[in-house]
């Protein structure tokens, strides 16, 4: 879904919640700095990645009116994912 999302330029934030034992046993077996694949192929964070205990409404809801409201970082998220496309 991440890479249709970026394909079409559209903003988004990603997050990742599953069973405390498969995050710990996903901790120890992988080192990525990234999961999303826009963030893979930019070799960057472009899109923000809430895990675990990130994962709230709160924190998503804040992260969906930075993109919303703040324009700018609207805007420059938007040509990121133009140039992972």
């Amino acid at each position: 879904v991440t890479a249709e999302c970026a394909a079409l330029g559209l903003p988004m934030v990603v997050v990742y919640k599953v069973k405390a034992l498969e995050s710990i046993l996903f901790s120890l077996a992988v080192r990525a700095r990234f999961f999303a694949l826009p963030n893979l192929i930019a070799g960057r964070e472009i899109v923000r990645e809430l895990f675990q205990w990130q994962v709230t409404p709160h924190t998503i809801a804040q992260e969906m009116l930075r993109i919303i409201t703040n324009l700018k970082y609207h805007r420059q998220m938007g040509r990121d994912l133009d140039d992972v496309r």
